[in-house]
This record gives C-alpha cells, structure tokens and sequence, in this order.
C-alpha cells in the first residue's frame, strides 16, 4: 500500500507574538505626551499673554483648532504606545510618530535655532526646550522601537547605554529650562561693549509697531537707539547686515549702538514669530 502524504503549506504566515513593553516603547510614549504638555503650554501664552498685551485676537481662532488637533494627535500615539498590546507586533505603528514629528519640526525649522540661542525669551525658549525635547525622544523611540518589532527582541534597555542618554537629555533639558527661568530673574540691559554714540534717537514699542521718527544718520556715525517696551511680552531688534540681534524683555528700557558700514537705508525688525508679519518692523536713513 502506498502511503500518501499531503503537501505542508508553506504560504502559511506565523502571526508576530507580541513583546512586552521596551525602554523605547515607553520613550515614545513619554515623548508624544512631552509635546503635548509643549503645545498645550504654546496655546495658554497665546490666550492668556500674548493676545492680551499685544491686541492680536485674530490669531486665536487661526491657530487655536490646528495647534489643539496636532496636540490631540499625539495625545492619542502616546497613550497607545503605552497600553495597546497590538502596537508591540505592528513595527509600522512606530513609524507613524516618526513621521508626524518630523513634519512637525520641519513646520517650525525655521523658528527652532533662534528661540533655542535666546533664553531671555522665556516663554518661547520654554516652548521650544519641551516640544525639542519631545520630538527627540519620540524619533529616537520610534526608530528603535520600529527596529525591536522587526527583530522580535529589545535593543534598548534601562541599564544601558540608552538609560544614560535618556537621563542624560532629561538633565540638558531641566537645565537649559532652569537657564532660561534664571535669565528671566536678572534685569536686562543693553548689549555690552556698547560704542559711545555720537546721536540718539527713541523709539517705542505699541501694538506690534516699533513707534517714533524714523531716525537718521550720517555714515560714521554712532546711533544710540533708545527701545521702551512697556508691554508684558518680549520683542527684539534685528539688523540682519549689521549681525545686531538684541533681545527686548518685556517692561524694560534696552540701548543699542548702532554704526552703518556706509550710506543707505537699514531694515529693522523684530523676529519673534508673527510679529514682523504684523508691521513690526521700519528703517534708519544713513546720509
């Protein structure tokens, strides 16, 4: 007798047994809801600081729904990648904050490096430290995490190496928020190593304009510019061809030298977010 045998199917796929919850899972997580706390901290300044000393109520219905949306959105990725089980067999899912947070930064690229060189800026360093802080803990874990489900093992472990980087971007984060707190403290002045004038000119701050004559000079000369900004948010002055970036704190008088390289007109503005938009900016006529 003839013994027949049937064919084993081979097609047949071996469904993916769930890890338990890495170091770079729980990362993830913790970072989302980092950038949550960020953006949630981004929204209370625009209501409650920024809207009331500057008058710009209509950037609040702009940014209000997109900024309480994206914070929603990882709202939802941190708490799954904390207690969705399926999310430990799914190595795309790990991708998706990767990708959401990258899109994120490379929406505010542009702002990142200058509030990051500015701690006098309190509220926007702040902001910036937390979401930073939290995009980079998101990517990183993600990565990791996505690489863990591929491989069906932990990469990341609490003890190790990834440990020590964690706490140590923690520890950089307190610090450079503790620095900013600390620079908030100490009155502000103008720039040091401040050239003596040879002329003055006075120039207010209301409402996102920078109020006064426009002030003129003469090549060779040295410009005393006086800057008042008796509002509670901060502003700056900016000369891009004159390298001149001054922090202006908020309820503060600031002097700033300023000495042209030759005839012709100076731009000035200020390069916090929105308000150079807004009019926040003018020009100094060199003769």
């Amino acid at each position: 007798m003839t013994a027949i045998t049937e064919p084993v199917d081979t097609g047949t796929q071996v469904e993916r047994q769930p890890l338990e919850r890495t170091l770079s899972m729980t990362v993830v997580g913790t970072g989302c809801w980092v950038m949550v706390a960020g953006l949630a901290y981004f929204l209370a300044y625009l209501v409650f600081v920024y809207v009331p000393a500057s008058g710009a109520v209509q950037m609040v219905p702009n940014l209000t729904p997109i900024f309480a949306s994206v914070g929603a959105i990882f709202g939802v990725i941190g708490t799954l990648s904390w207690v969705w089980t399926g999310a430990r067999r799914r190595a795309w899912f790990w991708l998706i904050p990767v990708i959401l947070v990258v899109l994120f930064d490379a929406f505010n690229a542009q702002h990142i490096p200058y509030d990051i060189a500015r701690p006098a800026n309190t509220d926007a360093f702040l902001i910036t430290v937390v979401t930073l802080t939290g995009s980079i803990a998101a990517i990183g874990g993600g990565i990791v995490a996505f690489l863990e489900v591929r491989r069906g093992r932990s990469i990341w472990t609490r003890s190790g190496r990834a440990g020590w980087v964690s706490v140590l971007v923690i520890g950089i984060a307190l610090g450079a928020a503790a620095t900013a707190l600390l620079v908030d403290l100490v009155p502000t002045g103008g720039p040091g190593g401040m050239k003596t004038p040879t002329t003055t000119g006075v120039v207010t701050i209301e409402d996102l304009r920078f109020v006064g004559s426009s002030p003129q000079m003469k090549d060779g000369d040295v410009l005393g510019l006086i800057i008042t900004n008796p509002e509670n948010v901060p502003h700056s002055f900016d000369i891009d061809s004159l390298d001149i970036h001054v922090q202006i704190a908020p309820e503060s008088t600031t002097a700033v030298a300023i000495q042209p390289r030759g005839p012709g007109e100076l731009v000035f503005y200020c390069s916090v977010f929105g308000h150079r938009a807004a009019g926040m900016a003018g020009t100094i006529t060199v003769e």
